[in-house]
Protein backbone atom coordinates (compact mmCIF):
# COMPACT_ATOMS: atom_id res chain seq x y z
CA UNK A 1 0.00 0.00 0.00
CA UNK A 2 1.38 3.47 -0.98
CA UNK A 3 0.59 6.85 0.94
CA UNK A 4 -1.08 9.09 -0.39
CA UNK A 5 -3.32 12.62 0.68
CA UNK A 6 -3.99 13.36 3.86
CA UNK A 7 -8.05 12.56 3.61
CA UNK A 8 -6.94 9.47 1.99
CA UNK A 9 -4.69 8.23 4.81
CA UNK A 10 -7.37 9.63 7.38
CA UNK A 11 -9.81 6.59 5.76
CA UNK A 12 -7.71 4.10 8.07
CA UNK A 13 -7.40 3.42 11.43
CA UNK A 14 -5.09 5.05 14.02
CA UNK A 15 -2.99 2.03 13.50
CA UNK A 16 -3.00 1.87 9.87
CA UNK A 17 -1.91 5.70 9.99
CA UNK A 18 0.93 4.72 11.98
CA UNK A 19 2.27 2.49 9.18
CA UNK A 20 1.87 4.87 6.42
CA UNK A 21 3.34 7.42 7.81
CA UNK A 22 6.25 4.62 8.86
CA UNK A 23 6.17 3.93 5.32
CA UNK A 24 5.71 0.44 6.30
CA UNK A 25 3.87 -1.95 3.89
CA UNK A 26 0.31 -2.81 5.87
CA UNK A 27 -1.53 -5.71 4.35
CA UNK A 28 -4.36 -6.31 2.80
CA UNK A 29 -5.88 -8.64 5.79
CA UNK A 30 -4.14 -6.18 8.13
CA UNK A 31 -6.25 -2.83 6.45
CA UNK A 32 -9.30 -4.64 6.02
CA UNK A 33 -8.91 -6.39 10.21
CA UNK A 34 -7.86 -3.66 12.07
CA UNK A 35 -10.69 -0.73 10.21
CA UNK A 36 -13.43 -3.08 11.37
CA UNK A 37 -11.59 -3.14 14.59
CA UNK A 38 -11.72 0.44 15.02
CA UNK A 39 -15.64 0.81 13.97
CA UNK A 40 -18.01 2.07 17.10
CA UNK A 41 -21.18 1.74 16.82
CA UNK A 42 -21.91 5.71 15.97
CA UNK A 43 -20.06 4.89 12.57
CA UNK A 44 -22.71 2.62 11.80
CA UNK A 45 -25.40 3.79 9.23
CA UNK A 46 -28.79 3.55 10.25
CA UNK A 47 -29.82 1.25 7.50
CA UNK A 48 -27.49 -1.39 8.53
CA UNK A 49 -27.85 -1.54 12.31
CA UNK A 50 -31.75 -1.65 11.32
CA UNK A 51 -30.48 -4.80 9.73
CA UNK A 52 -28.59 -6.67 12.04
CA UNK A 53 -31.71 -6.29 13.88
CA UNK A 54 -33.58 -7.96 11.52
CA UNK A 55 -31.11 -10.42 10.66
CA UNK A 56 -31.11 -11.28 14.62
CA UNK A 57 -34.76 -11.92 15.27
CA UNK A 58 -34.45 -13.93 12.18
CA UNK A 59 -31.70 -15.90 12.94
CA UNK A 60 -33.38 -16.61 17.27
CA UNK A 61 -36.32 -18.05 15.08
CA UNK A 62 -35.20 -20.73 13.19
CA UNK A 63 -32.27 -21.43 15.20
CA UNK A 64 -34.95 -22.01 18.01
CA UNK A 65 -37.03 -24.10 15.37
CA UNK A 66 -33.99 -25.83 13.86
CA UNK A 67 -32.69 -26.72 17.69
CA UNK A 68 -34.38 -29.55 18.26
CA UNK A 69 -33.82 -31.46 14.73
CA UNK A 70 -31.88 -35.02 15.14
CA UNK A 71 -28.47 -33.52 14.58
CA UNK A 72 -29.50 -30.89 16.99
CA UNK A 73 -29.64 -33.47 19.41
CA UNK A 74 -26.74 -35.58 19.22
CA UNK A 75 -24.71 -32.15 19.01
CA UNK A 76 -26.06 -31.17 22.10
CA UNK A 77 -25.94 -34.79 23.62
CA UNK A 78 -22.50 -34.51 22.67
CA UNK A 79 -21.22 -30.93 24.06
CA UNK A 80 -23.51 -31.38 27.43
CA UNK A 81 -21.19 -34.77 28.50
CA UNK A 82 -17.89 -32.74 27.48
CA UNK A 83 -19.14 -30.36 29.82
CA UNK A 84 -17.66 -27.18 31.18
CA UNK A 85 -18.53 -23.60 32.44
CA UNK A 86 -22.11 -22.36 31.55
CA UNK A 87 -21.16 -19.60 29.44
CA UNK A 88 -23.24 -19.24 26.82
CA UNK A 89 -26.73 -19.70 26.07
CA UNK A 90 -27.99 -22.97 23.69
CA UNK A 91 -31.22 -21.66 21.86
CA UNK A 92 -34.21 -23.26 22.04
CA UNK A 93 -33.42 -24.74 25.67
CA UNK A 94 -32.53 -23.85 29.59
CA UNK A 95 -29.09 -25.02 29.12
CA UNK A 96 -25.93 -23.28 29.16
CA UNK A 97 -22.40 -24.45 27.76
CA UNK A 98 -18.83 -23.15 26.80
CA UNK A 99 -18.84 -20.00 24.56
CA UNK A 100 -16.98 -21.58 21.83
CA UNK A 101 -19.42 -25.27 21.89
CA UNK A 102 -22.74 -22.74 22.25
CA UNK A 103 -21.19 -21.38 19.18
CA UNK A 104 -21.25 -24.53 17.72
CA UNK A 105 -24.40 -25.53 18.60
CA UNK A 106 -26.25 -22.70 17.90
CA UNK A 107 -24.17 -22.39 14.13
CA UNK A 108 -24.79 -25.56 13.28
CA UNK A 109 -28.92 -25.35 14.25
CA UNK A 110 -29.35 -22.31 12.44
CA UNK A 111 -28.89 -24.41 9.25
CA UNK A 112 -31.18 -27.43 10.10
CA UNK A 113 -34.46 -26.24 9.40
CA UNK A 114 -33.42 -24.40 5.96
CA UNK A 115 -34.86 -20.87 6.99
CA UNK A 116 -31.34 -19.31 7.30
CA UNK A 117 -30.33 -15.65 5.95
CA UNK A 118 -28.42 -16.22 2.39
CA UNK A 119 -26.11 -13.37 0.33
CA UNK A 120 -26.16 -14.56 -2.85
CA UNK A 121 -22.67 -12.79 -3.78
CA UNK A 122 -20.88 -15.04 -1.45
CA UNK A 123 -23.60 -18.01 -1.73
CA UNK A 124 -23.09 -18.42 2.19
CA UNK A 125 -25.97 -18.21 5.21
CA UNK A 126 -23.54 -15.53 6.86
CA UNK A 127 -25.36 -15.38 10.26
CA UNK A 128 -25.58 -18.93 10.84
CA UNK A 129 -21.89 -18.23 12.31
CA UNK A 130 -21.60 -14.73 12.57
CA UNK A 131 -24.44 -14.44 15.39
CA UNK A 132 -23.74 -17.77 16.39
CA UNK A 133 -19.99 -16.05 17.05
CA UNK A 134 -21.77 -13.21 18.20
CA UNK A 135 -23.83 -13.87 20.77
CA UNK A 136 -22.11 -16.18 22.39
CA UNK A 137 -19.56 -13.94 22.84
CA UNK A 138 -21.77 -10.86 23.92
CA UNK A 139 -23.23 -13.45 26.83
CA UNK A 140 -19.89 -14.47 28.33
CA UNK A 141 -18.52 -10.24 28.00
CA UNK A 142 -22.25 -9.56 29.35
CA UNK A 143 -21.57 -7.12 26.12
CA UNK A 144 -24.79 -3.88 25.68
CA UNK A 145 -26.91 -4.02 22.69
CA UNK A 146 -24.99 -1.10 20.49
CA UNK A 147 -21.39 -3.66 21.34
CA UNK A 148 -23.46 -6.71 19.91
CA UNK A 149 -24.89 -4.66 16.84
CA UNK A 150 -21.39 -3.20 16.32
CA UNK A 151 -19.95 -6.79 16.11
CA UNK A 152 -22.79 -8.54 14.21
CA UNK A 153 -22.69 -5.62 11.41
CA UNK A 154 -18.75 -6.49 11.38
CA UNK A 155 -18.66 -9.83 10.78
CA UNK A 156 -21.02 -9.95 8.55
CA UNK A 157 -18.64 -7.42 6.73
CA UNK A 158 -15.98 -9.60 7.01
CA UNK A 159 -17.19 -13.07 5.74
CA UNK A 160 -18.58 -10.96 2.68
CA UNK A 161 -15.75 -9.25 1.51
CA UNK A 162 -13.65 -12.18 1.79
CA UNK A 163 -16.24 -14.45 0.31
CA UNK A 164 -16.31 -11.96 -3.03
CA UNK A 165 -12.99 -11.75 -2.62
CA UNK A 166 -12.82 -15.33 -4.00
CA UNK A 167 -16.04 -15.97 -5.73
CA UNK A 168 -17.11 -17.44 -7.68
CA UNK A 169 -14.45 -20.25 -7.88
CA UNK A 170 -14.39 -20.79 -4.04
CA UNK A 171 -18.20 -21.70 -4.79
CA UNK A 172 -17.78 -24.12 -7.67
CA UNK A 173 -14.59 -25.90 -6.41
CA UNK A 174 -16.94 -27.50 -3.81
CA UNK A 175 -16.37 -25.45 -0.78
CA UNK A 176 -19.05 -24.79 1.36
CA UNK A 177 -18.90 -20.75 2.05
CA UNK A 178 -20.82 -21.33 5.18
CA UNK A 179 -17.93 -23.12 6.52
CA UNK A 180 -15.02 -21.72 5.56
CA UNK A 181 -15.69 -17.94 5.15
CA UNK A 182 -18.17 -17.39 7.92
CA UNK A 183 -14.88 -18.25 10.09
CA UNK A 184 -13.18 -14.93 8.94
CA UNK A 185 -16.58 -13.34 10.39
CA UNK A 186 -17.39 -15.16 13.67
CA UNK A 187 -14.02 -14.23 14.10
CA UNK A 188 -14.11 -10.59 13.93
CA UNK A 189 -17.74 -10.18 15.39
CA UNK A 190 -16.19 -12.43 18.54
CA UNK A 191 -12.80 -10.38 18.58
CA UNK A 192 -14.62 -6.57 18.13
CA UNK A 193 -17.25 -7.96 21.73
CA UNK A 194 -13.23 -9.01 23.13
CA UNK A 195 -11.74 -5.46 22.78
CA UNK A 196 -9.00 -6.23 20.66
CA UNK A 197 -6.18 -4.41 19.95
CA UNK A 198 -5.77 -3.83 16.19
CA UNK A 199 -2.93 -5.98 16.13
CA UNK A 200 -4.95 -8.29 18.47
CA UNK A 201 -8.02 -8.27 15.16
CA UNK A 202 -5.26 -9.22 12.33
CA UNK A 203 -4.03 -12.12 14.71
CA UNK A 204 -7.49 -13.38 15.06
CA UNK A 205 -8.61 -13.19 11.48
CA UNK A 206 -5.01 -15.03 10.53
CA UNK A 207 -5.70 -17.69 13.11
CA UNK A 208 -9.35 -17.85 12.00
CA UNK A 209 -7.89 -18.45 8.41
CA UNK A 210 -5.61 -21.36 9.25
CA UNK A 211 -8.93 -23.10 10.55
CA UNK A 212 -11.25 -22.60 7.54
CA UNK A 213 -12.68 -25.78 6.44
CA UNK A 214 -16.29 -27.30 4.75
CA UNK A 215 -16.93 -29.17 1.78
CA UNK A 216 -20.18 -30.17 -0.24
CA UNK A 217 -18.77 -33.76 0.04
CA UNK A 218 -21.83 -34.44 1.93
CA UNK A 219 -24.34 -33.26 -0.59
CA UNK A 220 -25.41 -35.90 -2.41
CA UNK A 221 -26.13 -37.98 0.39
CA UNK A 222 -28.17 -35.75 2.28
CA UNK A 223 -25.63 -36.06 5.34
CA UNK A 224 -25.31 -34.21 8.75
CA UNK A 225 -22.16 -32.80 8.10
CA UNK A 226 -24.14 -29.81 5.83
CA UNK A 227 -25.37 -28.22 9.47
CA UNK A 228 -21.66 -29.26 10.96
CA UNK A 229 -20.17 -26.67 9.21
CA UNK A 230 -21.47 -23.42 9.89
CA UNK A 231 -20.94 -24.49 13.48
CA UNK A 232 -17.79 -25.37 13.26
CA UNK A 233 -17.46 -22.29 11.67
CA UNK A 234 -18.49 -20.63 14.19
CA UNK A 235 -16.91 -22.47 17.10
CA UNK A 236 -13.64 -21.53 15.23
CA UNK A 237 -14.02 -17.70 15.28
CA UNK A 238 -14.69 -17.62 18.71
CA UNK A 239 -11.82 -19.97 19.46
CA UNK A 240 -9.49 -17.47 17.05
CA UNK A 241 -10.58 -14.52 18.97
CA UNK A 242 -10.21 -16.28 22.76
CA UNK A 243 -6.58 -16.82 21.67
CA UNK A 244 -6.13 -13.90 19.71
CA UNK A 245 -7.23 -11.86 23.50
CA UNK A 246 -4.52 -13.82 24.40
CA UNK A 247 -1.89 -12.68 22.34
CA UNK A 248 -1.31 -16.05 20.18
CA UNK A 249 -0.04 -15.04 16.36
CA UNK A 250 -1.18 -16.66 13.28
CA UNK A 251 0.77 -13.95 10.94
CA UNK A 252 -0.56 -10.58 8.98
CA UNK A 253 -1.23 -11.30 5.81
CA UNK A 254 -3.39 -15.06 6.09
CA UNK A 255 -6.04 -13.89 3.44
CA UNK A 256 -4.12 -12.43 0.32
CA UNK A 257 -0.78 -14.63 1.17
CA UNK A 258 0.41 -16.56 -1.38
CA UNK A 259 0.35 -19.76 0.57
CA UNK A 260 -2.91 -18.25 2.60
CA UNK A 261 -6.67 -18.58 1.86
CA UNK A 262 -7.05 -16.99 -1.33
CA UNK A 263 -4.50 -18.67 -3.62
CA UNK A 264 -5.60 -21.78 -1.50
CA UNK A 265 -9.24 -22.03 -1.83
CA UNK A 266 -10.05 -20.32 -5.24
CA UNK A 267 -8.53 -19.82 -8.18
CA UNK A 268 -9.85 -16.28 -9.62
CA UNK A 269 -9.36 -13.47 -7.32
CA UNK A 270 -11.35 -10.30 -6.63
CA UNK A 271 -8.43 -8.86 -4.46
CA UNK A 272 -10.21 -5.33 -4.59
CA UNK A 273 -13.18 -6.79 -2.91
CA UNK A 274 -11.33 -6.69 0.53
CA UNK A 275 -10.68 -3.07 0.79
CA UNK A 276 -12.82 -1.04 -1.73
CA UNK A 277 -15.16 1.68 -0.61
CA UNK A 278 -14.37 0.95 3.32
CA UNK A 279 -16.95 3.26 4.51
CA UNK A 280 -20.03 1.78 5.95
CA UNK A 281 -19.87 -0.97 6.87
CA UNK A 282 -23.38 -1.83 3.99
CA UNK A 283 -22.04 -5.36 2.75
CA UNK A 284 -25.07 -6.42 5.57
CA UNK A 285 -27.20 -4.62 3.55
CA UNK A 286 -27.03 -7.48 0.58
CA UNK A 287 -28.30 -10.25 2.46
CA UNK A 288 -31.67 -11.94 1.95
CA UNK A 289 -33.96 -13.21 4.40
CA UNK A 290 -36.25 -16.55 3.44
CA UNK A 291 -40.10 -16.07 3.58
CA UNK A 292 -40.26 -19.95 3.31
CA UNK A 293 -38.00 -22.85 3.67
CA UNK A 294 -35.90 -24.73 1.46
CA UNK A 295 -32.70 -24.40 0.04
CA UNK A 296 -31.93 -20.98 -1.55
CA UNK A 297 -32.04 -22.45 -4.84
CA UNK A 298 -35.08 -23.76 -5.08
CA UNK A 299 -37.15 -20.19 -4.51
CA UNK A 300 -37.14 -18.89 -7.97
CA UNK A 301 -38.10 -21.37 -9.61
CA UNK A 302 -41.36 -22.08 -6.49
CA UNK A 303 -41.74 -17.95 -6.89
CA UNK A 304 -42.47 -18.78 -10.80
CA UNK A 305 -44.68 -21.41 -10.41
CA UNK A 306 -46.25 -19.64 -7.98
CA UNK A 307 -47.11 -16.75 -9.95
CA UNK A 308 -48.48 -18.46 -12.87
CA UNK A 309 -51.31 -20.37 -10.80
CA UNK A 310 -51.88 -17.19 -9.17
CA UNK A 311 -51.87 -14.90 -12.87
CA UNK A 312 -52.53 -17.29 -15.31
CA UNK A 313 -54.03 -20.03 -14.14
CA UNK A 314 -56.57 -18.24 -11.69
CA UNK A 315 -56.56 -21.10 -8.97
CA UNK A 316 -53.85 -22.06 -6.61
CA UNK A 317 -53.76 -25.77 -7.21
CA UNK A 318 -53.95 -28.44 -10.03
CA UNK A 319 -54.55 -31.89 -9.65
CA UNK A 320 -52.85 -34.51 -11.66
CA UNK A 321 -55.35 -34.77 -14.77
CA UNK A 322 -54.50 -30.84 -15.25
CA UNK A 323 -50.89 -30.90 -15.65
CA UNK A 324 -49.05 -32.44 -18.63
CA UNK A 325 -45.56 -31.07 -17.81
CA UNK A 326 -43.58 -28.43 -15.88
CA UNK A 327 -40.11 -27.58 -17.16
CA UNK A 328 -38.17 -25.51 -14.68
CA UNK A 329 -34.97 -23.70 -16.16
CA UNK A 330 -32.56 -22.73 -12.99
CA UNK A 331 -28.68 -21.90 -13.37
CA UNK A 332 -26.64 -24.46 -13.59
CA UNK A 333 -24.87 -25.28 -10.34
CA UNK A 334 -28.50 -24.08 -8.72
CA UNK A 335 -29.77 -27.33 -10.28
CA UNK A 336 -26.77 -29.05 -9.60
CA UNK A 337 -27.55 -29.02 -5.22
CA UNK A 338 -31.50 -28.97 -6.04
CA UNK A 339 -32.60 -31.75 -9.15
CA UNK A 340 -33.68 -34.48 -7.00
CA UNK A 341 -35.99 -36.70 -8.43
CA UNK A 342 -36.27 -39.49 -5.54
CA UNK A 343 -36.29 -37.31 -2.11
CA UNK A 344 -37.98 -40.27 -0.36
CA UNK A 345 -35.03 -42.24 -0.64
CA UNK A 346 -33.35 -43.98 2.44
CA UNK A 347 -31.52 -42.39 4.76
CA UNK A 348 -31.87 -38.56 3.25
CA UNK A 349 -34.65 -37.35 6.67
CA UNK A 350 -36.51 -33.71 6.12
CA UNK A 351 -32.57 -32.83 3.63
CA UNK A 352 -34.72 -34.95 0.99
CA UNK A 353 -37.59 -32.54 0.42
CA UNK A 354 -35.96 -29.13 1.81
CA UNK A 355 -33.20 -29.97 -1.39
CA UNK A 356 -36.09 -31.60 -4.12
CA UNK A 357 -37.06 -28.80 -6.93
CA UNK A 358 -39.17 -31.84 -8.32
CA UNK A 359 -40.85 -32.49 -4.70
CA UNK A 360 -41.20 -28.50 -4.02
CA UNK A 361 -42.35 -27.54 -7.37
CA UNK A 362 -44.99 -30.16 -7.05
CA UNK A 363 -46.57 -29.60 -3.87
CA UNK A 364 -46.98 -25.97 -5.09
CA UNK A 365 -48.94 -27.66 -7.84
CA UNK A 366 -51.11 -29.41 -5.79
CA UNK A 367 -51.17 -26.84 -2.67
CA UNK A 368 -50.16 -23.39 -3.99
CA UNK A 369 -48.22 -21.22 -1.66
CA UNK A 370 -50.30 -22.34 0.87
CA UNK A 371 -48.16 -26.11 0.65
CA UNK A 372 -44.89 -23.73 1.40
CA UNK A 373 -46.60 -22.65 4.47
CA UNK A 374 -46.58 -26.33 5.58
CA UNK A 375 -43.10 -26.79 5.09
CA UNK A 376 -42.38 -25.24 8.42
CA UNK A 377 -43.48 -28.26 9.83
CA UNK A 378 -41.11 -31.21 9.17
CA UNK A 379 -43.45 -34.07 9.77
CA UNK A 380 -45.34 -32.42 6.94
CA UNK A 381 -42.73 -32.78 4.59
CA UNK A 382 -41.64 -35.61 5.32
CA UNK A 383 -45.27 -37.27 5.53
CA UNK A 384 -46.11 -35.80 2.39
CA UNK A 385 -42.82 -36.98 0.02
CA UNK A 386 -44.10 -40.62 0.67
CA UNK A 387 -47.77 -39.59 -0.47
CA UNK A 388 -47.78 -41.56 -3.78
CA UNK A 389 -49.75 -38.61 -5.73
CA UNK A 390 -47.63 -36.58 -4.84
CA UNK A 391 -44.41 -38.71 -6.13
CA UNK A 392 -46.42 -39.35 -9.53
CA UNK A 393 -46.90 -35.00 -9.77
CA UNK A 394 -43.22 -35.42 -9.75
CA UNK A 395 -42.78 -36.97 -12.04
CA UNK A 396 -44.29 -34.62 -14.37
CA UNK A 397 -41.72 -32.26 -13.36
CA UNK A 398 -38.00 -31.55 -15.66
CA UNK A 399 -35.00 -29.52 -14.42
CA UNK A 400 -32.92 -28.43 -17.15
CA UNK A 401 -28.96 -27.14 -15.68
CA UNK A 402 -29.59 -23.75 -17.40
CA UNK A 403 -25.99 -22.51 -18.13
CA UNK A 404 -27.56 -19.58 -19.98
CA UNK A 405 -28.88 -18.39 -16.79
CA UNK A 406 -25.79 -19.64 -15.28
CA UNK A 407 -24.05 -16.78 -16.94
CA UNK A 408 -25.74 -14.15 -14.51
CA UNK A 409 -24.71 -15.76 -11.54
CA UNK A 410 -24.08 -14.93 -8.46
CA UNK A 411 -25.77 -11.47 -9.65
CA UNK A 412 -29.00 -13.56 -10.36
CA UNK A 413 -30.63 -16.48 -9.05
CA UNK A 414 -32.60 -17.20 -12.06
CA UNK A 415 -35.26 -19.81 -13.00
CA UNK A 416 -37.48 -19.96 -15.50
CA UNK A 417 -40.51 -22.32 -15.35
CA UNK A 418 -42.99 -23.56 -18.21
CA UNK A 419 -46.43 -25.12 -16.96
CA UNK A 420 -48.30 -27.04 -19.94
CA UNK A 421 -51.95 -27.78 -18.78
CA UNK A 422 -54.57 -29.17 -20.98
CA UNK A 423 -55.75 -25.71 -21.54
CA UNK A 424 -52.27 -24.23 -22.69
CA UNK A 425 -48.80 -23.44 -21.46
CA UNK A 426 -47.14 -20.71 -19.58
CA UNK A 427 -44.20 -19.20 -18.67
CA UNK A 428 -42.71 -16.93 -16.13
CA UNK A 429 -38.87 -16.22 -14.92
CA UNK A 430 -37.52 -14.76 -11.85
CA UNK A 431 -34.11 -13.68 -11.36
CA UNK A 432 -34.46 -12.18 -7.28
CA UNK A 433 -36.92 -14.51 -5.30
CA UNK A 434 -38.93 -12.85 -2.35
CA UNK A 435 -36.34 -12.00 0.14
CA UNK A 436 -34.01 -10.54 -1.53
CA UNK A 437 -32.96 -6.87 -0.76
CA UNK A 438 -34.85 -6.10 -3.95
CA UNK A 439 -37.79 -7.90 -3.50
CA UNK A 440 -38.19 -7.48 0.23
CA UNK A 441 -40.07 -9.10 2.45
CA UNK A 442 -41.62 -6.74 5.14
CA UNK A 443 -41.60 -6.41 8.66
CA UNK A 444 -44.84 -8.04 9.58
CA UNK A 445 -43.86 -10.56 7.75
CA UNK A 446 -40.43 -11.50 9.43
CA UNK A 447 -41.84 -10.90 12.43
CA UNK A 448 -44.83 -13.21 11.54
CA UNK A 449 -42.35 -16.13 10.80
CA UNK A 450 -40.50 -15.56 14.26
CA UNK A 451 -43.55 -16.12 15.61
CA UNK A 452 -44.53 -19.51 13.83
CA UNK A 453 -41.31 -20.56 14.67
CA UNK A 454 -41.08 -19.68 18.14
CA UNK A 455 -44.17 -21.01 18.85
CA UNK A 456 -43.69 -23.99 17.54
CA UNK A 457 -40.81 -24.58 20.11
CA UNK A 458 -42.54 -23.90 23.13
CA UNK A 459 -43.11 -20.27 23.11
CA UNK A 460 -46.19 -17.96 23.80
CA UNK A 461 -47.53 -15.49 21.97
CA UNK A 462 -46.52 -13.26 24.09
CA UNK A 463 -43.31 -14.12 25.12
CA UNK A 464 -42.32 -14.02 21.40
CA UNK A 465 -43.68 -10.65 21.01
CA UNK A 466 -41.07 -9.42 23.87
CA UNK A 467 -38.53 -10.46 22.22
CA UNK A 468 -39.52 -8.74 19.31
CA UNK A 469 -39.83 -6.02 20.98
CA UNK A 470 -36.31 -6.71 22.55
CA UNK A 471 -34.66 -6.71 19.20
CA UNK A 472 -36.83 -3.72 18.19
CA UNK A 473 -35.01 -1.91 20.91
CA UNK A 474 -31.91 -3.58 20.91
CA UNK A 475 -29.67 -0.51 21.30
CA UNK A 476 -31.40 0.58 24.25
CA UNK A 477 -30.28 -3.14 26.00
CA UNK A 478 -27.58 -2.23 28.84
CA UNK A 479 -26.64 -6.29 29.10
CA UNK A 480 -27.06 -9.46 26.30
CA UNK A 481 -28.45 -11.60 29.33
CA UNK A 482 -31.00 -9.76 29.62
CA UNK A 483 -31.88 -11.13 26.32
CA UNK A 484 -30.27 -14.19 26.39
CA UNK A 485 -32.48 -14.85 29.61
CA UNK A 486 -35.84 -14.28 27.62
CA UNK A 487 -34.70 -17.15 25.19
CA UNK A 488 -35.56 -20.00 27.22
CA UNK A 489 -39.08 -21.61 26.05
CA UNK A 490 -41.66 -21.43 28.83
CA UNK A 491 -42.86 -24.76 28.15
Amino acid sequence: MRSGSVDEINLYSPYIRSLIRRKTVASLTTILSSHLNNLQYEDLPPESVEKAKDLLLDYLGYTIYGSDENPARILRKTFTDLGGPKESIVLGHNLRLPSVNAAFLNGSAGHMAELDDSHRGTQSHVGDSVLAAALAIAEKQSSDGKELLTAITCGYEMAIRVGLAGMPSHYTKGWHPSGSINTFGAAMAAGKLLNHTDEQATQTVAIAGGQVAGNFAHLGERAMMKDFNPGRAASNGVLAALLGKNNFTGGTNAIENPKGFLALYSDTHNIEELTTDLNGPRKILEVAHKPFPGCRHLHSSRDALIDILKSEIGKSNLTLDDVEQVTARIYEIGADYVDDPEPWAKGKGIYGPSFSAQFNLALVLQEGEKGLWELFNPEYSLEKVNESKLQEMMGKINIVHDQELMKDFPDKIGAEVTLTTNEGSFKRRVDLPKGEPENPITKDELHGKFTVLTTARGFSNKQSAEVIQAITNLDTLENTNDLTNMLIPEH
